[in-house]
């Protein structure tokens, strides 16, 4: 049978003995490390960090709504950028929760993966939005995800699995933090690729098709026309 003891207390007492003499001494100085120390300090600057993280993510969702697609209310790709970021979540989401039941340990060095997922997922949004768009108009929606994929599956699946395998080669660190780090990093990469090819794939049809019958984005929300004020006049619109 385990006996679990709580060290915070102990580790809390030790820190006021420290904080206490450093302040009554003035010739000596004590400094002190623990394992309590060293988690407390690290969730104080991840804390710090998070607002930041937020920002990025923000960013970076507003930088590929306005770039994944044309900026045009036809061949704006608002929602799917909106889905391909649900589908980075939901792979982190799959990824912890996996490593979870392999009773892997955590620490606060996970809490920036979701950016470093986004960042993966981002690139493979690009590649298969910018393939679908070097194939003309004049073929049919499948035809053109069919052609689009030729090109861009091997590209993400190759990225994937260099990713995945360099992660891998990382968990071979003595650093249990790293370790446990890169494990979760590889899995949850496996998780964002089978997201984006099950999820964001066949969500891309559908929107190849929106496309075809000239149907505005956002079940037609956007309304507005392509030299309208909202769009710049066309100033921007690009060739889909």
């Amino acid at each position: 049978m385990k006996t679990i003891i709580d060290t915070q207390p102990w580790a809390d007492k030790l820190d006021d003995l420290v904080r206490q003499f450093n302040r009554e001494s003035k010739f000596v100085s004590i400094g002190i490390e623990h394992n309590e120390s060293f988690m407390r300090t690290n969730q104080e600057f991840t804390a710090q960090d998070v607002q930041l993280v937020t920002y990025a993510a923000f960013m970076i969702v507003a930088y590929c709504a306005l770039n994944l697609g044309s900026f045009s209310p036809i061949h704006c790709r608002l929602t799917v950028t909106l889905v391909g970021f649900a589908c980075v979540m939901l792979a982190v989401q799959a990824g912890f929760g996996f490593c979870g039941i392999l009773d892997l340990r955590i620490s606060a060095v996970h809490e920036s993966m979701p950016i470093l997922m986004l960042g993966i997922g981002v690139d493979d949004m690009f590649v298969i939005c910018n393939a679908i768009d070097q194939v003309s108009l004049n073929h049919s929606a499948e035809e053109r995800l069919k052609e689009a994929m030729r090109h861009a599956g091997p590209s993400i699946t190759i990225t994937s699995l260099t990713n995945c395998l360099a992660f891998l080669s990382g968990s071979a660190s003595s650093i249990p933090a790293i370790q446990s780090f890169c494990y979760y990093s590889a899995v949850t990469i496996v998780m964002l690729y089978l997201s984006v090819l099950t999820i964001f794939v066949p969500f891309i049809y559908w929107d190849t098709r929106r496309v075809a019958g000239h149907s505005r984005e956002c079940c037609g929300v956007m309304f507005c026309s392509e030299d309208s004020v909202i769009c710049c006049k066309g100033t921007l619109l690009s060739d889909p």
